[in-house]
């Protein structure tokens, strides 16, 4: 069920509240490792074992007259979703459009999707930090 939230932003009335629908993501970050070689020749090996044994294909060398550094990343394990914000004003949807002001006891804010889908969103990033670290 939809609840009621005051989101709020340097307004001069208090019984206002600000809507802004900017886009909110739930985002899960793959691992980025970096890892300092002893020799050029040392790196290519890390890297190749990375590339042929953990899929790591997005990994490379970053090669200076200091030293060779080896960047250990990949996109397997990626979440990125966009959730849906749904405003409500007497019962009218009025989510698309500008941010505007409305008194607070006329907006309904709620997440779209439901907390079960959440819910279910969180296990699976969870499950794929479970990955990295087997990765790593």
């Amino acid at each position: 069920t939809p609840q009621k939230q005051t989101m709020s932003r340097d307004t001069h009335e208090e019984d206002d509240i600000i809507i802004d629908e900017s886009p909110i993501t739930f985002k899960h970050e793959p691992p980025l490792l970096h890892v300092a070689a002893s020799s050029l020749e040392s790196g290519k090996k890390l890297l190749q074992l990375a590339k042929s044994t953990c899929a790591m294909r997005e990994s490379g060398l970053v090669v200076t007259d200091q030293r060779v550094t080896v960047e250990l990343r990949t996109t397997g394990t990626l979440l990125c979703m966009p959730l849906m914000v749904q405003v409500q004003d007497c019962g009218h949807d009025i989510s698309s459009g500008n941010p505007m002001a409305m008194d607070e006891d006329e907006a309904i804010i709620s997440l779209m999707p439901n907390e079960e889908y959440l819910m279910t969103l969180a296990k699976l990033a969870n499950e794929r930090m479970k990955q990295n670290e087997i990765l790593l």
